[in-house]
């Protein structure tokens, strides 16, 4: 692939985003003003991952629920390449076209993102002939996604862009250099302008990309909550920590941005001083090799258990074993604009949570809810992991005022209203509305 030259991309930028939104006379908030909304609808989401992930199935149940009939459009498996291209899941119609999600260059990541945009969104302008779609969500990344949901707004849809992640920012701390920025920030300005409304997942970016130019009143947050009914039932029967270890846990996507190797060095400093210390490890990435190499050579394979991806119910059963979850992520441009699932996730499941003090975190809980300590600083954490072992009295304390604080500020309960009241009222506002 020829390198695409800074003027070439403002140029196709440019001609991308010269026409005005389609806008309907009825804006979103006029439509609540109105009165109750209720009524049929037809939904579709737009995800490039090969798995039906707990976030999108969250949003997709929470749409059905509201009385949407919903499809998810999404990459089939690799590793059942003879699997449906077709199911149903819990009332949700999952619609799987062949495609990648290479770990590689950015050049690599750009073909794969490339093919599934065009042919997913020729899947969602034939679907959308008898589904007659009133809203369109299309999840990033990759921001440019937004693309091939245009022909079916052109057609009377209305489109979401649920940005998760500012990807100027996950470019920057991905690559370590700014060479990626002038592509990124026009795709980014595609994802805002190319939408009739914006979600995003802190307020801390849902200011960001207004000052990019999204407008504010079609820009809302709708938090990584959680999902509690994927987590929670059940937790009677699950397994409980081994009260002869103290067991920390770290899990999901293994890359350097998320600060796995500090924990690995802050374990490498307690396990003389803590010999019932324990790590367990769950997830996978393109920074697994390195850590895996980290483990051993700092001698640490017989305390520290690396299960690379494992199911749902033994992600739950792996936390519910351990004493306190760790969220250590580097800091960045990027991490301080976020936050993580697995923050809420062991909050949900009544674990303490250490964490670094990240803006975005900070602002959501104070240090009476979680353990903080200093990005990227082994000796840091090694002292929130003391302070923990030798306080049960503050795990509990922790685990009580994170669990209150989740459920009345953060949880998915309530970012479920916030969503579907903004999704339902810009539902109202589309060609396609059955009132």
């Amino acid at each position: 692939m020829s390198r695409l030259s800074p003027q070439r991309v403002r140029n196709i930028f440019a001609s991308l985003t010269s026409r005005s939104p389609v806008r309907s006379s009825n804006s979103a908030a006029a439509s609540r003003a109105a009165g109750a909304i209720e009524g049929p609808g037809s939904l579709c989401i737009v995800r490039q991952h090969h798995r039906y992930e707990i976030a999108t199935r969250r949003e997709a149940e929470a749409y059905r629920d509201s009385g949407f009939v919903v499809d998810v459009i999404m990459l089939a498996d690799p590793d059942n390449p003879d699997g449906p291209r077709t199911e149903t899941v819990e009332g949700v119609t999952l619609h799987r076209i062949p495609g990648s999600r290479t770990k590689g260059g950015a050049v690599q990541y750009l073909i794969d993102y490339l093919g599934f945009m065009v042919r997913s969104g020729a899947m969602l302008n034939k679907l959308h002939s008898t589904r007659r779609y009133q809203v369109v969500q299309v999840s990033t990344l990759p921001d440019f996604l937004l693309l091939g949901a245009q022909p079916v707004r052109a057609r009377g849809a209305k489109v979401v862009s649920f940005i998760k992640e500012p990807s100027p920012e996950l470019g920057r701390t991905i690559y370590n250099n700014t060479k990626w920025d002038i592509p990124l920030k026009a795709f980014e300005q595609m994802a805002i302008r190319l939408a009739d409304m914006v979600l995003t997942v802190t307020d801390e970016l849902r200011e960001t990309l207004i000052d990019r130019g999204a407008k504010a009143d079609r820009t809302h947050v709708v938090m990584n909550g959680g999902g509690e009914e994927h987590w929670t039932v059940g937790l009677e029967s699950r397994p409980t920590p081994d009260p002869e270890f103290f067991t920390v846990i770290c899990h999901g996507t293994i890359e350097h941005r998320y600060g796995h190797d500090t924990i690995v060095d802050a374990v490498a400093l307690l396990r003389d001083e803590m010999p019932d210390l324990r790590l367990t490890l769950c997830g996978e990435g393109s920074y697994s090799g390195e850590i895996k190499d980290a483990i051993s050579a700092k001698g640490l394979d017989d305390i520290a258990t690396f299960n690379g991806f494992v199911s749902h119910d033994e992600l739950i059963d792996h936390i519910c074993r351990a004493d306190v979850g760790i969220v250590a992520q580097l800091a960045s441009e990027y991490s301080h604009l976020v936050n993580t699932n697995k923050m809420f996730e062991y909050m949900m499941l009544g674990r303490p949570v250490i964490a670094t003090k990240l803006r975005s975190v900070s602002t959501t809980f104070t240090d009476e809810e979680i353990e903080f300590y200093e990005a990227g600083d082994p000796e840091s954490l090694a002292d929130a992991i003391r302070n923990l072992r030798a306080n049960p009295a503050r795990r509990a304390s922790l685990v009580d005022a994170a669990g209150n604080a989740h459920r009345t500020r953060t949880a998915w309960a309530i970012q479920r209203e916030r969503l579907i009241t903004e999704i339902t009222a810009l539902a109202q506002t589309s060609k396609w509305w059955k009132s």
